[in-house]
């Protein structure tokens, strides 16, 4: 072997020669299909299809081709993986779209049931409002128990520039002078009054035993009257039992209670312009206390807020003001505590005034009166 020959073999380049225009060309023809091909086994191997399919199909286009290959049998195995793949892609893509799917028309269905559930409690709220508004709220202490009425706020005139209350000299207490209830602007907020005046069978429920009182004021189902500080005590006693937080309602409150709240028909005595319909005063009574709820209660379902005993308020006296007010308490102190409402005690003939729901009583320093209750309690 030539010296020719052999650096042919030692290279593998394949030589052509060819005889023309007086000279010899040489043409070199690398190892293009073995590259290309062995790159695209590799690539499959890796499941790295697409890149494997160009590399087939570049050794498919070498020179160097051998006439017996398997090119286009691995060329279609790329085409079926790409394709096996791509379904697999479609399929997860419609699966995760699937799901979203579903965890949106979930989300829709838990939007949908809350609404429907906080218009269901907003419904039962208000059903149960309305049921408070018209037939109150029930408590019980002890076995005994007594109803609150729920009164709406809102705004309205509360005094009279035509009623004249008593006022007690400061030094003289036995002087007394006539002062108008000027009328003026009060806005409240919901709150609940008792049905009626709190029972000696309530009084004793929570306090355990009556005082002594006349007979012909005794009956469970008759006013208690009580000073001041035994009914702070009473209340303290009623929070206790309860967990409560029962109150004196304001002299607004009461008035505006008294008159009706906004369901008010602009009646002289709270529930009628015939006092006989829903008072007891001393013509009908003899004088003395009667069982509550026996006479016609006034537009909100209440009792006796005219006549049958006088009620405190938690107001210390003072003038009114001509200003609007919101949600008013009075004073913090003072020489005389307010009373509202009209005691079975008086007669129509000569105190007829006395039982309208605009006139204002103070409380006389000097006796210690008792007086009656109606609770109230604030609402939430």
């Amino acid at each position: 072997m030539n010296t020719l020959s052999k650096a042919i073999s030692i290279l593998s380049i394949s030589l052509i020669i060819s005889m023309g225009g007086g000279g010899v060309e040489i043409i070199a023809q690398t190892r293009c299909y073995t590259t290309n091909y062995n790159k695209a086994e590799q690539l499959y191997r890796q499941g790295r299809y697409a890149e494997a399919r160009r590399h087939y199909a570049a050794a498919s286009a070498c020179p160097d081709k051998p006439k017996q290959n398997n090119i286009a049998a691995r060329i279609s195995a790329c085409d079926a993986a790409i394709n096996e793949i791509r379904q697999r892609e479609r399929a997860e893509q419609q699966r995760q779209e699937a799901e979203r799917e579903r965890i949106r028309k979930e989300r829709e269905r838990q939007e949908q049931e809350r609404r429907e559930r906080e218009e269901a409690e907003r419904r039962r709220q208000q059903e149960q409002r309305q049921r408070e508004i018209r037939y109150g709220k029930d408590f019980t202490v002890n076995g005994v128990s007594f109803t609150m009425i729920l009164v709406e706020g809102g705004t309205f005139t509360m005094g009279d520039n035509s009623v004249d209350y008593t006022v007690y000299d400061d030094v003289d207490i036995t002087k007394v002078y006539g002062f108008p209830a000027t009328e003026h602007q009060v806005t409240l907020s919901d709150y609940y009054i008792g049905q009626t005046e709190v029972t000696q069978a309530l009084w004793e429920a929570v306090m355990g035993d009556l005082p002594w009182m006349m007979d012909e004021r005794r009956g469970d189902n008759k006013p208690m009257d009580a000073t001041w500080d035994e009914w702070q005590t009473f209340i303290n006693r009623l929070n206790e039992l309860t967990g409560l937080k029962f109150r004196m309602p304001t002299e607004a409150e009461w008035e505006y209670a008294a008159m009706g709240g906004n369901r008010s028909r602009g009646y002289i005595y709270a529930g009628s312009n015939d006092l006989n319909e829903v008072a007891w005063y001393e013509e009908n009574s003899g004088g003395h206390y009667q069982p509550v709820a026996t006479k016609k209660p006034n537009e909100l379902n209440l009792y006796d807020m005219s006549g049958n005993a006088y009620e405190f308020v938690s107001d210390w006296f003072a003038h009114y003001s001509s200003a609007p007010q919101t949600n008013p308490t009075g004073p913090r102190r003072g020489k005389a505590h307010m009373t509202r409402g009209c005691g079975a005690i008086h007669s129509i003939i000569k105190f007829e005034t006395f039982f309208r729901i605009k006139t204002r009583y103070i409380e006389n320093p000097i006796y210690n009166f008792d007086y009656g209750l109606r609770l109230a309690l604030s609402a939430k």
